[in-house]
């Protein structure tokens, strides 16, 4: 069912929040962004901050939880390089719990519909895989928006213009799958293997894969481990290569990461002062699960990791296979690009405080 805008004064703070922060993420990387924008960043702050004021939760266990959550997220971003993106996250998650599901999906389309239209005419982004990104959850966004009434001509178009122009292989992959499963929603094979288990770990499972394969892709990265007397089998190696091949280092440059700057229980180990240096002279760290798992550690990344099965779940209990969908999709595609902890990319932050929220109350039910 297509959700229609419905702005109420009450609401005013909450789509603030939500323009804002899609404003500063979307036009980063466009040539109309300049540092001025950063300004969007401290309003948004503020406007989430003043709309959790004037609500509250009602859950009173779900309520300790999830402001623990935000206290230690708080915590991390202040303490580990001040990552503004960790703060406005666990904002984005209470801007959820206090907002009307259908309002959200509906001011997320617009808006962001809207801001890839201006970004397209002013001539796209410096890198086409941001593009493709922006791209691939305007169209997640759309298929929520409008339910079984979504367009499958349109969305086949829009993925194809986009294919085409920014031929990410992250974004036909990930948004082919996606765009396959919307449009065999109904089907009841569908619905059972979106209900599995599998589907339910899908982010502890995606970061699993990053994980071993980035430590399986030659033999020096166990003996870096204390697995020296470990053999990884030449099959294993040669598809692994193949992948990483298909994915441009993706695999390599974790591999990198991880031996260079290891992993902790509290994170902080990625030193973006050595961006020049690596892989034939370049390194970037693209895997979002692998971002999060160096960048904010062992510990936020296990409650990160139960948070969106519990999401997923939720998801699942409630038949919303359109969330399970987008949830999928992210999990893959942050295998390949650094789009997890950002809400301009990952928009299940306004989402999984409810779903939590709603998941609870049903068992206790």
């Amino acid at each position: 069912m297509a959700y229609k805008i419905k702005i109420q004064k009450k609401d005013a703070l909450a789509l603030l929040f939500v323009l804002f922060t899609q404003s500063f993420y979307m036009m980063q990387g466009t040539k109309l962004y300049s540092n001025t924008m950063r300004i969007m960043v401290p309003i948004a702050i503020i406007c989430g901050f003043f709309y959790l004021v004037g609500n509250r939760i009602t859950n009173g266990n779900i309520e300790k939880v999830l402001l623990s959550e935000f206290a230690f997220l708080m915590l991390i971003a202040f303490f580990r390089g001040r990552d503004t993106r960790i703060l406005i996250a666990a904002i984005a998650i209470y801007v959820g719990i206090n907002t009307d599901e259908k309002k959200l999906v509906s001011w997320l389309f617009h808006v962001r519909l809207f801001l890839l239209g201006i970004a397209v005419l002013a001539g796209g982004y410096h890198h086409p895989n941001t593009l493709a990104m922006h791209a691939g959850i305007t169209l997640l966004v759309y298929f929520a928006y409008k339910g079984y009434k979504a367009n499958t001509l349109f969305a086949i178009l829009f993925f194809s213009i986009f294919a085409a122009w920014t031929k990410s292989g992250a974004f036909i992959v990930c948004m082919g799958l996606a765009c396959l499963l919307f449009t065999l929603i109904r089907w009841k094979s569908v619905q059972h293997i979106l209900n599995s288990k599998p589907v339910a770990y899908c982010f502890p499972i995606a970061l699993a894969l990053n994980l071993l394969s980035a430590l399986l892709i030659n033999q020096s990265s166990l003996s870096r481990i204390g697995l020296a007397n470990v053999k990884i089998p030449e099959w294993l190696q040669r598809t692994i290569s193949y992948i990483d091949y298909a994915s441009a280092s993706r695999i390599s440059l974790a591999q990198y990461s991880i031996d260079h700057f290891g992993i902790s229980f509290w994170g902080g180990n990625i030193d973006y002062s050595k961006l020049e240096i690596g892989l034939n002279g370049y390194f970037n760290l693209d895997s979002g699960l692998m971002w999060l798992l160096q960048g904010l550690g062992i510990i936020l990344t296990i409650l990160y990791m139960i948070i969106t099965v519990y999401l997923v779940m939720a998801y699942q209990k409630n038949s919303n296979y359109y969330g399970i969908i987008i949830a999928l999709t992210i999990a893959l595609w942050s295998m390949n690009e650094d789009m997890l902890l950002s809400v301009g990319f990952n928009i299940l932050y306004f989402f999984v405080g409810r779903a939590i929220l709603d998941f609870k109350s049903r068992r206790t039910a």
